[in-house]
């Protein structure tokens, strides 16, 4: 008879845990996919059937209830982006990438003056004033 620990660890994946590497997934860590499983497989429980179903599968109440809350929130919030929305976003990242190059355009072109300031200044004290 092998012991829980090895039995645990033996287990892939047959919807109680998942193992990598000797570690279980933690259940926040699980991708959406499987997160909505619980929920839909939770959906109709009651109290107690919910909090058996948690200890089965190592779960706590809270974390579905934040799940659920997540995915009404979701839904709600029509977190699809229209097409004029995607068009207004992709033109505000065009923009922000072109900012962002000139910003590193002028930064190098001021780094350029500044060392030719120093060479300058360095040149004075060397030969002197020009014209001198």
């Amino acid at each position: 008879m092998q012991s829980l620990l090895f039995q645990g660890i033996g287990k892939t994946y047959e919807g109680e845990q998942e193992i990598e590497s000797g570690k279980a997934v933690k259940p926040e860590n699980w991708d959406g996919e499987r997160k909505l499983l619980v929920l839909m497989e939770t959906s109709g429980l009651n109290e107690q059937e919910l909090s058996e179903y948690c200890r089965e599968d190592g779960l706590y109440v809270e974390q579905i209830a934040r799940w659920r809350e997540f995915a009404i929130a979701g839904t709600e919030s029509g977190s699809l982006l229209t097409k004029s929305q995607r068009q207004e976003w992709q033109k505000d990242k065009k923009k922000l990438c072109n900012l962002q190059k000139e910003l590193r355009r002028k930064e190098k072109a001021l780094a350029e003056a500044a060392a030719l300031l120093v060479l300058e200044k360095k040149a004075q004290v060397i030969w002197g004033e020009p014209g001198e």
